[in-house]
């Protein structure tokens, strides 16, 4: 059959007319669900520019430089004395803090300056301690004073707790020991020295130079000894341990330094130290504890050239938060404190080195030699030497010992011979 216009027209006329639906009437709803009304999109939002995430996290400059003061003036004094009272230090220790810090002054303070100043950590101390050593020995002959060792722990003994019936092993502090026999001021009571001779006592370690394997060593034998640390916000113990290798049997860590750290309301930190027994008191200003690490470390992490681990630093009884190794370090001993610096001369295969000096502070159970550039190094002893009745005061001696000497910490060695030198 042939379609035509008309009819196509015809049919979509009839479609148009026909109901809604199949079977249903033109007001029913349908069965399927109707759509959500749709919602517009939002704008088109530019997607941010693409940023390469760095491949590393540089690690922050290591600190040279620090801000520090001797402590000489009233005004930082006051600044010290309002942040131990905000610690919580007691009256009472504050009072013998800054009475030994201006016995000290009184003695050697004409060689220090007043007030905060800023220097390279590699060119500390500003000041000639062979001066202030012979000032404070000219003004107290028979007192060798109080050292960094003494100084905190008479500011940290209220917030220590230790078991004094504990392990000692203080052959290290031979020197400190005897500074107390002359003078225990630095004390509030008898018991405070027994707890000072634990809290500081050597820990026994591994021959290793993996300071995690150390620093578990040291929380391990702490916590054998009882010592614990109150959790108290704003005052902390600052202890470096160093390695020392005895012989192929034994390594131990002790505490070669130590200082309190004090955290102020605006958050910056004031280390204060004693740097020696006859060196002066000393406060630095330090903004976080990485910069207190660097400090510490840029002065004590120095190579000897020895098969020991690098320095340990904790904060109570923790690593020290920010701990890392000095990258600077370069051999040389020239910004190490006299606390800590070590002497062996002509040293043999047997490990028999010897000392040639000047005898001076001979004493019963030690004397004191000192070598051509003015250092002095404490020698004790629980025997005399041969013939060491016969020598005097300003003689030019000759020393054979094993060991090591040290400027002031203690020697451990023995005394093979004591001469006059020909």
């Amino acid at each position: 059959m042939k379609i035509n216009r008309r009819m196509v027209l015809t049919l979509l006329c009839a479609l148009l007319l026909m109901p809604v639906g199949c079977g249903m009437q033109a007001d029913e709803k349908p069965e399927f669900q109707e759509k959500p009304e749709f919602q517009e999109k939002p704008e088109f939002q530019e997607e941010p520019e693409f940023q390469e995430k760095p491949e590393f996290q540089e690690e922050p400059e290591f600190l040279s430089q620090v801000e520090f003061s001797y402590m000489t003036d009233e005004e930082t004094q006051e600044l010290v004395r309002e942040a131990m009272r905000t610690a919580g230090i007691s009256d009472a220790r504050q009072q013998v803090f800054f009475e030994h810090a201006d016995q000290f002054y009184s003695a050697a303070g004409e060689y220090l300056t007043e007030g905060f100043q800023t220097a390279y950590i590699s060119e500390l101390p500003l000041y000639d301690p062979y001066a202030l050593q012979d000032a404070w020995v000219r003004a107290y002959p028979d007192l060798l004073g109080y050292n960094c060792r003494i100084t905190a722990y008479s500011l940290m003994a209220d917030f220590i707790q230790i078991d004094n019936s504990a392990e000692k092993r203080d052959e290290y502090l031979a020197f400190d020991l005897y500074a107390l026999d002359a003078d225990s001021s630095a004390f509030l009571s008898g018991q405070e020295r027994d707890s000072f001779r634990v809290l500081f006592s050597a820990v026994p370690t591994d021959n290793t130079q993996d300071v995690d394997i150390h620093v578990k060593n040291i929380q391990k034998v702490w916590k054998e000894r009882g010592i614990s640390f109150e959790n108290h916000s704003g005052i902390s113990m600052i202890s470096v341990f160093l390695h020392d290798k005895l012989d192929e049997n034994g390594d131990e860590l002790f505490i070669g330094h130590a200082g309190v750290l004090l955290e102020q309301p605006d958050g910056e930190l004031l280390f204060v130290e004693k740097a020696a027994f006859q060196e002066p008191y000393q406060v630095t200003r330090l903004a976080d504890r990485r910069e207190v690490n660097d400090y510490l470390m840029g002065r004590y992490d120095i190579s000897y050239g020895q098969e020991t681990a690098r320095p340990v630093i904790f904060e109570n009884d923790k690593l020290l938060n920010g701990y890392r190794v000095n990258p600077n370090h370069s051999g040389s001993n020239a910004s190490l404190p006299t606390e800590t610096m070590q002497e062996t001369q002509g040293e043999d295969s047997e490990g028999i080195s010897v000392f040639t000096g000047t005898l001076e502070s001979k004493k019963d159970t030690m004397f004191i030699i000192v070598n051509e550039s003015g250092e002095a190094y404490p020698v004790g002893f629980e025997q005399a030497p041969e013939g060491y009745g016969e020598l005097k005061e300003g003689n030019r001696v000759v020393m054979e010992y094993t060991g090591k000497l040290s400027v002031v910490d203690s020697f451990t060695g023995e005394i093979i011979s004591l001469k006059r030198a020909e």
